[in-house]
């Protein structure tokens, strides 16, 4: 059994050619008529990635690039941090000489000291253990 749907696509299958020869006849009137790319054009590779990453999302890719225009006029706009920092004043000759003191102290603590040779423990004589368990045992 078919659906509604499937019965009125089959009673208008064939007025389709006629409703696309009025849109086109439409068009041409409304924009003139159409113009083809030359096959050379049409297939060319920045064509073809023109058509297909670019043209479909204009308005992203300038979103994009007004976002780096405004980035690039933040960083080139005068007063900004980047002319701030290079303009840091120079510490004074006192905390300089304090740093490198710091830092030859440094030096001296992590600076490798030999270890003290030390002389092997003399051996004691070895005890008899048998009579150590006979000690805890009886006693």
């Amino acid at each position: 059994m078919k659906t509604p749907r499937e019965i009125l696509l089959g009673q208008h299958k064939g007025r389709l050619p006629a409703l696309d020869a009025r849109r086109c006849a439409a068009l041409e009137k409304a924009f003139g008529p159409r113009r083809e790319l030359p096959t050379s054009a049409a297939s060319h590779p920045l064509m073809t990635a023109w058509r297909e990453l670019i043209h479909p999302y204009r308005q992203a890719w300038a979103g994009l690039a007004a976002v780096w225009v405004l980035l690039l006029a933040a960083s080139l706009w005068p007063g900004g941090t980047a002319t701030q920092t290079a303009a840091a004043p120079k510490p004074p000759p006192h905390e300089f000489m304090a740093f490198c003191q710091q830092e030859r102290m440094l030096a001296e603590l992590l600076e490798p000291r030999p270890l003290p040779i030390s002389k092997p423990a003399k051996a004691s004589p070895p005890q008899p253990h048998s009579e150590r368990r006979d000690e805890f045992i009886h006693g």
